[in-house]
C-alpha cells in the first residue's frame, strides 16, 4: 500500500505526463535559478518544501523532453496508468569468464521489435537467497561499445569489469550506433533523438536487473564516462529506480560548453538533433540545462569527476552548477550526497577518481566490496608486541614494511597512522597504506590502549607513550635512510594526532589531523546523552564539573591545551564543512585547534598586522547553514589539486594550515599523504 507522500508523488507524475509542457515559458537563463517552480498560470512561485521542488523537477523533465523527444508511455516508471512494457525476452548469446568473473553477452527486447545488446557480469559464489547491489555501466564514445567498459579500449575506462570484481552484478549495454548496435538506422526508429533511444535502452537494462532474483532492486546504480557520463545523468533523471549516479567527464552547463559556441556537437543523430533544428544551437533558447539535471537527481547520491584540463567540459561550469544544485540537496536533507571532484588531469577517469567513485557507490548502495587494493601493494604487515616504557605492559602495534624492504636497502621513513575514537589497531586505511608502500615508508598502526573508553586511553600519558614507543621500536629494529617520521589520523585519530604534536613536537617531521576533537569539554556537551559522552565520562572519571580533578582530565586530554607548543611542526588541520551537521565533530574543533597555534605564533612574533586567528563571527558563519562563507574572498572556494574538492576556507599561520573542504566527517588519504610528503627531508 502506498504511503500518502508516495501517493502524492505518483499523482503528480501522472499529471506531468498528461499536461501541456510549461518549460517553454521559462525565462531565458532561468535554468541556473532552481528554487522556484511555475504554477498552473505560468507564474513563478518559490520552492520552500520538497513538494514544491517536485513540481519544479517535473518541469525539468518536461524541458528535457522538448529537446530529446517524449519518453514513450510504456517507459513512464512510477505512474499507475503507464502501458505495460514489452517482455524482456532475454537471450544469452555467449558465456565466458573474464578476470575470474563469469560474463554473458545478452540480447533483450527494448520496444517496437528493437533489441539491446549488453555484457552481464555475475560474481561467483553469491550465497543462495542473497540479493546484491547492481550497476548499469554506460560506455564512452567508441566503436567497441560495451567492450570499452570491459577494459578492451582506452586505459581507465574498464569500470564495468572493475565493479564486477568488486562484487557488483553489472550490466553494460551498447549505446545506439556503437558495438553490436553500430548498424542502427535512426531514420527507421520512432525516437526524436538518439539520446531518448539510449534512455529507453538503459531503462530496459534496469528492468532486466530488477527481474533477477539475485539483484536487490533498491540498490541499483549507474556509472559512465564522457558519453556515458551524461547518459548516466539522463537515464537517472527519468528512472527513479536508479539510486546512485556517477558521471565522469560528462557535462557542463550549455553556456560553458566551448563557451556556448559548439552546441551543434550535441545535434548529431545519436544525440539530440532538435538542439539545432528547433533551438538553433543557441544556449539561451535551450529548454533544459545541466544545472537542472543535477538538481533533478536529488536527493539521490551523485558523484561527478570533472578534471581541470578536460578539453570537452569546463570544470568552472561544473563548479557553478554544483553550487546551485547544492541548495536543492540541502532542502531535501542530503548535502553530502552531492560530491564533485576536480583532479588535475585531462579528459580521463583516472585511477584515484575511479577508486573514490567506487567507494562512493559502496556507501550509497550499502555494498561490501570483495576487492579494493591488491595485497601486494600494501607491504608486509606484522603484529608486534612492544613493552611500554611507562608501565611495563606489552602493547600491540602493526608494523608494515614496504614491498622489497631488506635490512640492507632500508625504508625512507616512518608513517604513523593513529586509529579513530572507537577503533583500535585493526582499523585500516588501505589507500594510505598503499601510498606509504609506494614511497617505501614503514607504516605503523599503534593500539595506544584501544577505544577511548578507559582512563588509560583517550589521549592519556600512557596512550601517548605507546605511540612514542612504537616509533622508537621501529627506529631500533629497522633500517631507515632518513629521520622522517610522519603522523596522521582522522576523527579520534585527529584528536590523537593533535595531542601528540602538541605534547611531543620534536618527534614529528610533519602531521596531518582530520576532523579531530580539540576540546573534550565542548564535545561532551554535544554528546552527553549518547555513547561518545559515556566513553568520555569513563575515560575522564565523570562529566565536566564533577570535580576539579575530573575537569583537569578533560583539560589535559584536549589538544587545544597543548597546541601552542606545536609551532615548529608542519601541521595540517582539515575538516569537511558539513561535519557536525552531517557528522559527529563540528568544524569549530578544527578551527579552535588552528587558533591555538596561530595565537602562539603571534605571541612569539609580536606581530602588529592582521591577526591569523579566526574570529568568532567567522566561526559562527562556518558552523551554521549554509556551512560556509557567502561573500567570495581569498578564503573561499579555492581549488587545491591535491584535494580534488572545493575548499571553502583556508588559512595558514607559520607552519600550520587550516582547511575546510567540501565534505563531511572524513579524511582524504591522498591529500593527507601529499601534505606529509611536502615536508619529507628527501624528495622522491
Amino acid at each position: 500500500m502506498l504511503r500518502s507522500s508516495s501517493l502524492v508523488v505518483v499523482c503528480m507524475l501522472a499529471a506531468a505526463w498528461s499536461r501541456p509542457s510549461v518549460a517553454q515559458d521559462l525565462p531565458r537563463h532561468a535554468h541556473a535559478r532552481l528554487m522556484y517552480y511555475l504554477d498552473d498560470a505560468g507564474r513563478e512561485q518559490p520552492v520552500k518544501t520538497a513538494a514544491d521542488w517536485e513540481r519544479r523537477r517535473l518541469q525539468i523533465l518536461d524541458g528535457m523532453q522538448q529537446a530529446m523527444g517524449p519518453l514513450p508511455p510504456e517507459m513512464r516508471r512510477g505512474t499507475p496508468d503507464a502501458p505495460t512494457p514489452a517482455t524482456l525476452d532475454v537471450q544469452v548469446v555467449e558465456t565466458t569468464e573474464q578476470d575470474g568473473v563469469p560474463r554473458q553477452t545478452i540480447s533483450l527486447a527494448a520496444r517496437n521489435g528493437e533489441r539491446v545488446t549488453a555484457y552481464v557480469w555475475t560474481p561467483k559464489n553469491i550465497p543462495a537467497g542473497e540479493r546484491r547491489a547492481a550497476m548499469l555501466a554506460l560506455q564512452p564514445t567508441g566503436d567497441l561499445g560495451k567492450g570499452i567498459v570491459a577494459g578492451y579500449g582506452k586505459a581507465n575506462r574498464g569500470y564495468g569489469i572493475e565493479l564486477a570484481r568488486r562484487g557488483y552484478i553489472v550490466v553494460a549495454p551498447d549505446y545506439v550506433s556503437f558495438g553490436d548496435q553500430k548498424a542502427h538506422d535512426f531514420a527507421k526508429d520512432d525516437y526524436a533523438s538518439g539520446t531518448m533511444k539510449g534512455i529507453v535502452d538503459h531503462m530496459r537494462c534496469v528492468d532486466y536487473l530488477q527481474s533477477r532474483d539475485d539483484v536487490d532492486g533498491e540498490r541499483i546504480g549507474v556509472v559512465g564516462h564522457s558519453l556515458g557520463g551524461h547518459n548516466s545523468m539522463f537515464v537517472a533523471a527519468f528512472d527513479p529506480r536508479i539510486k546512485a549516479i556517477v558521471s565522469s567527464c560528462g557535462w557542463d552547463p550549455a553556456h560553458h560548453y566551448y563557451d556556448g559556441k559548439k552546441l551543434a556537437n550535441w545535434a548529431q543523430q545519436r544525440y539530440m538533433p532538435w538542439i539545432v533544428e528547433k533551438f538553433g544551437a543557441d544556449a539561451d533558447r535551450l529548454p533544459f540545462d545541466f544545472y537542472e539535471i543535477v538538481a533533478a537527481l536529488a536527493p539521490r547520491p551523485f558523484f561527478t569527476n570533472s578534471p581541470l584540463r578536460d578539453s570537452n567540459f569546463q570544470y568552472k561550469g561544473v563548479k557553478k552548477a554544483v553550487r546551485v544544485a547544492r541548495e536543492v540537496y540541502e532542502l531535501l536533507g542530503a548535502p553530502l550526497d552531492l560530491q564533485a571532484r576536480y583532479p588535475d588531469t585531462e579528459h580521463d577517469f583516472a585511477d584515484p577518481q575511479r577508486r573514490e567513485a567506487y567507494a562512493f557507490l559502496d556507501r550509497a548502495l550499502k555494498h561490501k566490496p570483495t576487492a579494493t587494493v591488491p595485497a601486494y601493494e600494501l607491504g608486509d604487515r606484522t603484529l608486534v608486541q612492544i613493552k611500554s616504557t611507562a608501565d611495563g605492559t606489552e602493547q600491540p602495534s602493526y608494523v608494515t614494511t614496504p614491498t622489497g624492504y631488506t635490512p640492507e636497502s632500508g625504508a625512507t621513513g616512518i608513517l604513523v597512522n593513529v586509529h579513530s575514537w572507537s577503533g583500535d589497531l585493526n582499523q585500516r586505511d588501505l589507500e594510505l597504506e598503499q601510498a606509504a608502500n609506494k614511497r617505501k615508508l614503514i607504516f605503523v598502526a599503534p593500539n595506544f590502549r584501544g577505544p577511548n573508553k578507559t582512563p588509560e586511553a583517550c589521549g592519556s600519558k600512557l596512550a601517548q607513550q605507546d605511540v612514542l614507543d612504537a616509533v622508537d621500536y621501529v627506529k631500533k629494529n629497522y633500517k631507515l635512510t632518513t629521520t622522517d617520521v610522519f603522523l596522521t589520523g582522522s576523527s579520534g585519530g585527529g584528536h590523537m594526532t593533535m595531542q601528540m604534536v602538541g605534547n611531543h613536537p620534536q618527534y614529528w617531521t610533519a602531521a596531518s589531523a582530520w576532523v579531530g576533537i580539540s576540546d573534550l569539554t565542548a564535545w561532551h556537551e554535544r554528546h552527553a546523552k549518547d555513547n561518545y559522552g559515556a566513553m568520555l565520562r569513563a575515560a575522564c572519571g565523570g562529566a565536566p564539573g564533577t570535580s576539579a580533578a575530573v575537569d583537569a582530565e578533560y583539560t589535559f586530554r584536549s589538544p587545544k591545551t597543548h597546541l601552542a607548543q606545536a609551532t615548529s611542526v608542519p601541521l595540517e588541520i582539515a575538516a569537511g564543512i558539513y561535519d557536525g551537521h552531517a557528522g559527529s565533530v563540528p568544524v569549530s574543533h578544527s578551527i579552535w585547534a588552528f587558533n591555538a597555534v596561530a595565537a602562539a605564533n603571534e605571541a612569539k612574533a609580536g606581530a602588529s598586522g592582521p591577526s591569523e586567528v579566526v574570529d568568532e563571527a567567522t566561526i559562527a558563519k562556518l558552523c551554521a547553514p549554509p556551512w560556509r562563507l557567502l561573500a567570495p574572498g581569498a578564503d573561499e572556494e579555492q581549488l587545491d589539486t591535491t584535494y580534488d574538492r572545493t575548499i571553502y576556507f583556508r588559512r595558514s599561520s607559520g607552519r600550520c594550515r587550516l582547511t575546510l573542504f567540501e565534505g563531511g566527517h572524513e579524511r582524504l588519504p591522498l591529500a593527507a599523504f601529499d601534505w606529509l610528503m611536502k615536508h619529507a627531508t628527501t624528495a622522491q
